[in-house]
């Protein structure tokens, strides 16, 4: 298990505001604000003053492939689909190739 930590800049402190956690290293993402990860099939928020948030999502998925905070592209079946995890809308990806990504 991990545990989060918060590095005060100003006081020059490093602080503990989790309780012990599991996550894929890959599934993680901040925007300086949260700290997302992935847990099974929940979207976990923590800021740093130790306040979090869950947001759940029931659909099958085989790979995700980006993951943002609250949104993430996965692939299902071959197809790729955006997913948002406020609005909790599924859209499919038709257009989408790798070679687009520059």
């Amino acid at each position: 298990s991990k545990q989060i930590y918060y590095l005060d800049y100003r006081n020059r402190k490093l602080r503990l505001i989790s309780n012990p956690i599991r996550f894929q290293n890959h599934l993680i993402f901040s925007d300086a604000n949260w700290l997302y990860w992935i847990d099974d099939n929940k979207v976990m928020q923590i800021n740093k003053y130790g306040v979090t948030k869950e947001y759940s999502f029931n659909f099958f998925y085989q790979k995700i492939i980006s993951f943002t905070g609250n949104q993430f592209i996965f692939e299902r079946d071959g197809m790729r689909y955006s997913y948002n995890i406020q609005s909790e809308k599924e859209i499919l990806l038709e257009d989408f190739n790798e070679g687009d990504i520059k």
